[in-house]
């Protein structure tokens, strides 16, 4: 299936720099999105005469506010920049509900196949196939959660934080695979906890029983 011309947006936030992220934070109501792109102060058209305005895309997109949705303008991206030893950090964030995510710019352009699933006890989240957005050498997609993932196929897992590299040698054929409960770790963390206590208070009362057991019964041979 053909992809609708690149905004702006998709057609930068992963151009060249030193690295680029896309980093996903879900709950069970909510979706933190924020994209990082680190741009060389080198490649930006503006501090070089030798490219014109009219070829300058990323100006604009350093400059100008982005938008995390094709079809309205009311919402914008939360956008923080820093420089820093020749380098400009572009952050854009913004927050969807479950349902507004599968709306945004990202998701519908940038994969070929996109699903974001709710299910019975939690959802399920599948990115495959073509790649649509990797300009520079590589992507790395954070997805974070405090929930507990019954299934994933991340390349790195560390913590809370799930991690795939997107590059050259995948960007036609992509895998990105998350089942997650709607059930979080600190609940289930919390219930382990209050098992182990009753089973250690089971074992404790039972030791204490059988102690008083073994007492009476020396006394009535005595």
């Amino acid at each position: 299936m053909m992809k609708k011309a690149l905004s702006i947006i998709i057609a930068i936030f992963l151009l060249t720099g030193c690295s680029s992220e896309y980093n996903l934070e879900l709950s069970n109501n909510k979706i933190k999105e924020k994209i990082v792109t680190n741009i060389l102060d080198s490649d930006i058209p503006s501090q070089q005469s030798s490219i014109s305005e009219v070829d300058d895309r990323i100006t604009p997109f350093i400059n100008n506010d982005q938008y995390p949705f094709d079809d309205s303008d009311d919402k914008k991206y939360k956008k923080t920049i820093k420089e820093d030893n020749g380098t400009t950090q572009v952050t854009l964030e913004y927050n969807y509900s479950h349902s507004d995510y599968r709306k945004s710019k990202i998701y519908k352009t940038c994969f070929e196949k996109a699903r974001f699933d709710n299910l019975d006890n939690g959802y399920q989240l599948n990115f495959t196939g073509k790649f649509y957005c990797l300009y520079g050498d590589e992507l790395v997609v954070n997805i974070k959660t405090n929930n507990k993932v019954i299934s994933n196929n991340a390349t790195k897992v560390s913590g809370n934080t799930y991690t795939w590299i997107i590059n050259n040698d995948n960007v036609n054929d992509i895998n990105i695979n998350m089942k997650i409960s709607d059930q979080s770790k600190t609940i289930n963390y919390v219930l382990y906890v209050i098992a182990a206590i009753f089973f250690i208070a089971v074992i404790i009362f039972g030791y204490n029983v059988y102690q008083k057991i073994k007492n009476r019964d020396s006394v009535n041979e005595i």
